[in-house]
């Protein structure tokens, strides 16, 4: 995952910026609900056709559905 991700940034020049999660980084991706295990994740993900839970674009949250963060127990 970090050949296609970290290391692509850094070939591109964008170490920090993109290709991680960390601050400052700019991030994409979509949360979506999920309780199984680890190992099913990946298959999870891809076969995923239901709503998401939130949605960051650009490291901003760009939705989250109602009551999400409560839900997870983070303060908004």
């Amino acid at each position: 995952v970090s050949m296609a991700t970290v290391a692509g940034a850094g070939a591109l020049g964008l170490r920090g910026q993109i290709g991680e999660l960390s601050p400052g980084a700019w991030a994409d991706f979509a949360v979506i609900p999920y309780h199984g295990p680890l190992s099913g994740a990946h298959a999870a993900a891809i076969g995923h056709r239901g709503n998401v839970s939130a949605a960051m674009i650009a490291g901003e949250w760009a939705w989250v559905s109602p009551g999400y963060f409560h839900q997870i127990g983070m303060a908004t």
